[in-house]
């Protein structure tokens, strides 16, 4: 079978156009995907915003209670944990006591949400609203070979 002549020239330029096409397509949607994900922040790691810190009647260890925000993926979540006074907390650091989300569900405030009292040195007393979500709830936790009794108590919602 015989071509016309340019056609071989003609074929091959078309043929060598569409890897080229194919290359930008999949480049654009690899942009598109990446600026979603980053737009999202469901990578982010939240930040820790301190709410109140509870030092016990020594004043070598406090509860501290604090706020970790939510992204693209999860909920804010407020947490509390048991350190000793001269502990800064990190954008990393977890509540090693009390864990709960979907606190926005309570009529109280983000300052009020749990309420931290000091019965002795070694007893500590937490109150919480019954509508929360609950990830974490420890009723012992040791610190400076210093065990620590936490009393959880959950309080109606009005």
């Amino acid at each position: 079978m015989a071509y016309p002549s340019g056609y071989a020239t003609y074929h091959n330029s078309v043929m060598c156009k569409q890897p080229n096409r194919m290359k930008r397509i999949l480049k654009t949607i690899l942009i598109l995907l990446i600026l979603t994900v980053a737009g999202c922040n469901i990578f982010d790691k939240g930040q820790n915003s301190i709410i109140s810190e509870h030092l016990s009647p020594d004043k070598r260890i406090k509860v501290i209670v604090f706020e970790k925000s939510g992204n693209a993926s999860t909920n804010s979540s407020i947490h509390a944990s048991v350190i000793e006074n001269n502990f800064k907390l990190r954008n990393t650091d977890k509540g090693n006591i009390f864990i709960a989300d979907e606190f926005e569900k309570t009529n109280y405030s983000r300052d009020s949400f749990l309420l931290v009292n000091w019965i002795n040195n070694s007893i500590v007393e937490i109150n919480y609203p019954s509508l929360v979500r609950l990830f974490k709830i420890e009723e012992k936790f040791k610190i400076d070979k210093k065990e620590i009794m936490i009393k959880h108590n959950s309080r109606k919602d009005y």
